[in-house]
């Protein structure tokens, strides 16, 4: 009797062992879909009925960049920056252009641009954020530091200014 018992262990170990083998590769396959699942809820996406594209502003790491107005549900027309992504670029840029997005999306400070919406219908990947009626920091820096200024009507930042932007910048 003894040995027959002894015989029927390691099959039980074994069946018991192939049970964690099994779970361990259900877990791997349905974590990431998972995440992947709660990643797309979160993620804010709009047709782009509700966007008018009034001008272009220029070119960034992905495409343009233009001027626009937002019909926001609840708030109203809102004026908006609409990030594009060349019809050219490739799966892994367009990856990169909404990761961009996501970080963006986790920003919530007075003095940091706010993303407003993202779009990816209709073969069109958008961003939207508010809209700096000044520029990007730099090209205003940079246009107006001391002794460059060539145009009268662009005054440099003063010392005080700077330090207001500097207090701003480390603030949010």
């Amino acid at each position: 009797m003894e040995s027959s018992y002894f015989q029927k262990e390691p099959a039980f170990q074994e069946s018991f062992s192939n049970f964690w083998i099994y779970a361990i590769i259900i877990i791997i396959m349905i974590v990431p879909l998972v995440v992947i699942a709660i990643s797309w809820y979160n993620t804010k996406t709009i047709p782009v009925d509700p966007l008018e594209f009034i001008k272009e502003l220029g070119q960034g790491n992905f495409g343009k960049v233009y001027q626009g107005v937002y019909n926001m549900k609840g708030r109203g027309k809102i004026d908006c920056a609409i990030k594009t992504v060349q019809k050219n670029k490739s799966d892994l840029d367009r990856k990169s252009f909404l990761e961009e997005a996501e970080i963006m999306k986790h920003f919530k400070a007075h003095h940091v641009v706010q993303l407003l919406d993202v779009v990816t219908k209709d073969e069109a990947t958008l961003i939207v954020m508010e809209l700096m009626s000044k520029g990007d920091l730099k090209s205003y820096l940079l246009a107006r530091r001391l002794y460059a200024v060539e145009d009268p009507k662009i005054q440099s930042v003063m010392l005080r200014e700077q330090m207001q932007m500097l207090i701003e910048v480390a603030d949010g």
